[in-house]
């Protein structure tokens, strides 16, 4: 069987934002929406409105970021790169993606440290450049990106908290459920985050000097499998108490 690999990024190019575009759920604000890498144009990059999260699947729509306050963990415009409290938050991260993989059915994530690597310098090169873009994997990770501001508190500006946005796109997918191709653009970074056949996962980000975090979740195998038989295998909508 010929399978089409979906990888999910996040991405919002929008002129402004607008309460309008705004879905019931989530709660979380960022930029993200994955898409079928074929359709991804090669040299395109979308620029945020200020003072809205991001994440890239060719130009989501914008959502402001909660809060308002001095956000959280060491993101800040006045200290580009590597956040320093990076190995902490990477913990948090691989905790809180494991309890959302645990409550639809699907075994807990190991840190590949090549995978890890990767993300990694893939974030500070998206960080630097400003760019925000997927990479191109060719089939052999899944890709989630987010890009929040230093200031939101809701999302909170760190790894874990990228998983929380990701996670928050769980309405756009379930109780319906169906073939992941058909809601790649609305739900993709929760499909990918819960893939049961996914198995290990690497962790960047990297802090710009737009006073952006940008994160980077890479897995393997990589998940979003078109077809409604990967989707029915990889994807629990019924949590787990």
């Amino acid at each position: 069987m010929k399978t089409v690999l979906l990888p999910v990024a996040l991405l919002v190019a929008l002129v402004g934002c607008s309460e309008a575009l705004k879905p019931a759920q989530p709660e979380s604000k960022l930029y993200f929406g994955p898409i079928p890498l074929p359709l991804i144009p090669p040299a395109s990059v979308c620029v945020a409105p200020l003072g809205c999260v991001m994440f890239n699947i060719m130009c989501p729509p914008c959502y402001k970021p909660g809060g308002g306050g001095s956000g959280s963990g060491t993101c800040s415009a006045a200290r580009p790169g590597v956040p320093t409290d990076i190995v902490t938050q990477r913990q948090a991260a691989l905790a809180n993606g494991n309890e959302y993989r645990r409550k639809h059915g699907a075994a807990p994530l190991t840190v590949d440290p090549a995978l890890e690597a990767e993300a990694q310098q893939y974030a500070e090169y998206l960080a630097s450049t400003k760019q925000f873009l997927h990479s191109q994997p060719a089939g052999r990770y899944g890709e989630n990106l987010a890009k929040i501001p230093c200031s939101s508190t809701n999302p909170p500006a760190t790894i874990a908290g990228a998983n929380t946005a990701w996670y928050g796109e769980k309405p756009n997918y379930c109780p319906a459920g169906g073939a992941v191709d058909t809601k790649v653009a609305v739900a993709g970074h929760f499909t990918q985050l819960v893939w049961k056949g996914s198995q290990k996962v690497g962790y960047g980000a990297a802090v710009g000097p737009d006073g952006y975090l940008v994160v980077v979740a890479r897995y393997t195998p990589p998940g979003n499998v078109a077809g409604a038989a990967a989707a029915q295998q990889n994807i629990q909508c019924q949590e787990v108490p």
